[in-house]
């Protein structure tokens, strides 16, 4: 769909909602309603899954990017746990794993766990749950940092983040293949449906606000 499509839809779905109160929402304010609502569908679809239906992996594979650092970590006998920070391109991880390095011998694909920052901690010293190169690695977040916990015997060679890039802004131009949105057409009419909830919502908090503040001003006698 064009901007102009999108947004002449938005408008006959919001009057058909609220008939004769259609705000005047300028381009701009559309535009700010597409994004947020853009957003807000692929968030959805990655905490539903990508590989829960056909649908969610369609609209979400223009989003997936890989990258690979490169660590060349020796840390036999020393901490095994790293700090990498992430590009501004890394929204939602999606998987990660490792290739380490014990005596010439190199492992690879070794899968690293997502855990929180607690779990750590209640764990990194039971003999039974700490990071093993036979089972699984660890990591967790502190803002866009990464802390990956190995093993104290191995070197960490490269690690693997599959990850969902933030989508690319709506556009005006229709800057996507004559399209106002980079993500599959099959999506578009969804968009714009959550833009015109999140519009009527906006209206209807404006109403309630007001009203509030004119209860506020004329106070009704007790």
């Amino acid at each position: 769909m064009t901007f102009a499509q999108m947004q002449a839809r938005a408008e006959i779905l919001f009057e058909a909602i609220d008939s004769g109160n259609l705000p005047g929402f300028i381009e701009a304010e559309w535009l700010d309603l597409f994004n947020q609502a853009q957003e807000k569908l692929v968030l959805g679809i990655l905490q539903d899954g990508i590989s829960r239906n056909a649908f969610n992996k369609r609209v979400i594979d223009i989003l997936v990017e890989d990258d690979n650092i490169a660590g060349g970590y020796s840390q036999a006998g020393t901490s095994p746990t790293f700090t990498i920070t992430l590009t501004a391109d890394t929204w939602w991880i999606l998987n990660v794993t490792a290739d380490v390095t014990l005596s010439t011998v190199t492992t690879t694909d070794i899968l690293v766990d997502e855990i929180s920052y607690d779990e750590y901690h209640a764990n990194k010293n039971n003999p039974f749950k700490k990071p093993d190169k036979t089972e699984r690695f660890w990591y967790y977040m502190v803002g866009s940092e990464m802390v990956v916990t190995t093993d104290t015997v191995t070197t960490l060679d490269e690690l693997y983040i599959t990850y969902a890039r933030l989508p690319l802004t709506i556009s005006t131009a229709d800057a996507y293949s004559t399209h106002a949105c980079e993500l599959h057409t099959s999506v578009h009419s969804r968009i714009v449906e959550i833009a015109v909830q999140l519009a009527h919502k906006a209206v209807e908090d404006e109403k309630g606000f007001q009203l509030q503040v004119l209860e506020n001003q004329n106070p009704s006698i007790p």
